[in-house]
């Protein structure tokens, strides 16, 4: 089993069987408009998409909502040059699938996909109890709920 999770208060059905696409998933939940600018403006979405229907892994992507895009200080998305809104994709990316009860019992920090790069750690802590699961990254913590979807590898998260 592969999964995609959110922190959001609903979250549509599952799409119909069949290659994934992660911008189609993130469009129909209606509210990552920013991740998914980052994604297809980076072209980004068809290197993930590749990576999600080959991989006997899976991979999860927590997907930060609109609204956690919002909760930034003025102006701190249009500074970002595009190798740091990369950076921000990759971030946010499990090169690994967890169910949420895998997630509780994981030794923290998760390597990420930038994970190692510019000789930074840039892993993501997980903590919580039964069906709650929290993710840290030492500044924001979330809680993940709601799968968008759970057979393959994409998550989302708001902040």
């Amino acid at each position: 089993m592969r999964g995609l999770y959110a922190a959001t208060p609903s979250a549509p059905a599952p799409g119909p069987a069949g290659p994934i696409n992660i911008t189609a998933i993130l469009e129909d939940a209606s509210q990552f408009t920013t991740f998914i600018r980052f994604l297809t403006e980076n072209e980004i979405s068809n290197q993930i998409n590749n990576q999600i229907n080959t991989s006997t892994d899976g991979m999860i992507v927590f997907a930060p909502t609109d609204n956690a895009f919002a909760n930034l200080p003025a102006g701190t998305l249009n500074k970002l040059t595009d190798r740091q809104q990369i950076q921000l994709i990759q971030y946010h990316i499990l090169p690994k699938y967890y169910d949420l009860t895998s997630l509780l019992t994981v030794s923290n920090p998760v390597r990420t996909l930038l994970s190692g790069q510019d000789d930074g750690v840039y892993g993501l802590n997980f903590t919580g109890q039964a069906t709650q699961v929290n993710v840290s990254t030492g500044i924001v913590d979330t809680l993940i709920n709601n799968p968008l979807r759970q057979k393959k590898a994409i998550g989302c998260l708001s902040g």
